[in-house]
């Protein structure tokens, strides 16, 4: 969300650096990736004297895991997931995070005796709750992620997640 403080200037063109550029007064804007973005504002009376602006965004990202799923039990998703789905039979990270701003991707999920029973390498699988075919016992699990973003940014997280069927 911008915060227009001209005084005097009744023409507007924001630039927010990675592309898009607006002509409202106030305009709200979400960037798609990671990285380091000049935001630039000018403003132009009617007399056509123009003032610029400019601000420097640094944008980044988390990975938020939830705490407990509950997996369907009619059989193997593969673990690919909608984020419009609210259904919680697949258990990945909540994050703003597209494909397209990640360098790497290592999500492992393991049981009580240390056993990887989960891996991908792709931000847009999750762990559907199963292994080997079979859903796994009710129980608590360890997981662990590493990522890389493309502005350089490693991100190294550790948790666990209850299943409950």
């Amino acid at each position: 969300i911008t915060k227009n403080e001209s005084i005097g200037a009744n023409q507007f063109l924001w630039d927010f650096g990675d592309g898009v550029t607006s002509a409202e007064i106030s305009p709200k804007h979400m960037y798609q990736d990671v990285g380091i973005f000049d935001v630039m504002l000018v403003g132009t009376n009617a007399q056509g004297c123009k003032d610029t602006a400019m601000l420097t965004v640094i944008t980044d990202i988390d990975l938020v895991f939830p705490t407990g799923f509950t997996p369907n039990a009619s059989g193997s998703s593969g673990g690919y997931y909608n984020t419009s789905d609210l259904s919680n039979d697949i258990f990945y990270p909540f994050s703003e995070l597209t494909p397209f701003s990640v360098d790497e991707y290592k999500f492992e999920v393991f049981n009580r005796w240390g056993e990887l029973i989960f891996e991908t390498f792709d931000i847009k699988q999750g762990w559907d709750g199963y292994y080997r075919n079979r859903l796994v016992q009710q129980d608590v699990y360890v997981w662990k992620v590493h990522l890389v973003l493309k502005n350089g940014k490693v991100i190294d997280k550790t948790g666990d997640i209850t299943l409950l069927r």
